[in-house]
């Protein structure tokens, strides 16, 4: 049983401002405050090969949380008389808070093996608080009337706070401080990427092919043990963008890519969560950025006459 209610108050921003004929500035912001309400229960059994009932979860989770994310974005366009000669400077900056009531109610019971039944009764305050701040610069200059090179430097910039503290209840009153369910996590990360790739654009055929390369230095410190685990990771990021047009109505696409992603707050903070009896899990502060290869490909012809059309991807 799932009972969910959420509003939000959106507000939007946008300005666009023609410095001169070959500059212009863009500013787009937002805010949003939401609100929410979560109840959920659930109730699993578990059986023995011959159908005897061996235990069973009963589980209800309710939960309020009040949160606001507000993001800005600057970008200024700087186009030049030589053809496809461009300068795009950016800077981004995202906020985001959110204060979290949750109340847990799980019965554990065994009906066969020898193993006392257990109830939780908490209640668990979370706040979590990130802040983030990315800067690019981005750089293309012709070679030739077909072939041109982009350049990139990206910097980001991430702070991230995040405590759960969890309270047994006992008739209704929750004062009873529970450790194990409980941390204190703080984060941040400063990264720096910087990019070229070369890009041909003939009347078939377009290509894009570089690649990136990155340093990423990591923080994240336990507030409660005060134990701080410091990560520095290097990442090399390449990609290849190929495109064949047979005509308007009939191309091929083929793309190649790699990325990095970080570990989220809730995977780093090492807190057990309990919500859920049957799958406890727990967070790693030494977790690492993983790394991903990406492979795709699209094929698509429509034809007028016969009023067809062929799409095909991988």
């Amino acid at each position: 049983i799932n009972d969910q209610l959420q509003n939000s108050h959106t507000v939007n921003f946008n300005f666009e401002h023609k410095i001169d004929s070959l500059t212009r500035l863009e500013v787009v912001a937002n805010a949003t405050q939401r609100n929410e309400f979560l109840e959920n229960e659930k109730l699993t059994e578990f059986f023995t090969p011959a159908g005897l009932l061996s235990n069973q979860t009963k589980v209800n989770n309710t939960s309020e949380a009040r949160g606001l994310d507000a993001n800005t974005n600057i970008k200024l366009v700087r186009n030049f008389k030589t053809r496809n000669m461009k300068l795009i400077a950016e800077y981004q900056y995202g906020y985001s808070e959110n204060d979290r009531e949750n109340f847990l109610l799980s019965e554990i019971s065994n009906f066969i093996l020898p193993i006392p039944d257990s109830t939780f009764d908490q209640r668990r305050d979370i706040s979590n608080k990130t802040i983030g701040h990315r800067g690019i610069i981005d750089y293309t200059e012709p070679l030739s009337r077909k072939l041109k090179i982009n350049v990139q430097y990206r910097a980001d910039y991430f702070i991230g706070d995040q405590s759960n503290y969890t309270f047994d209840g006992v008739n209704g009153v929750y004062d009873q401080f529970a450790p194990q369910f409980s941390n204190d996590f703080s984060t941040s990360r400063l990264e720096n990427r910087g990019g070229a790739s070369l890009i041909y654009s003939g009347r078939k055929q377009t290509i894009n092919a570089g690649t990136r390369v990155r340093n990423v230095r990591i923080d994240n410190l336990n507030n409660f043990t005060e134990e701080l685990f410091v990560q520095n990771v290097n990442d090399v990021l390449p990609f290849l963008e190929y495109t064949y047009k047979f005509s308007n109505a009939h191309r091929f696409r083929f793309n190649y890519s790699t990325r990095s992603d970080q570990p989220s707050l809730n995977q780093l903070q090492p807190v057990r969560d309990n919500t859920n009896p049957n799958n406890l899990v727990v967070g790693n502060p030494d977790l690492v950025p993983n790394y991903v290869h990406s492979i795709n490909g699209f094929y698509n012809k429509w034809n007028a006459l016969e009023q067809s059309y062929v799409w095909a991807s991988f």
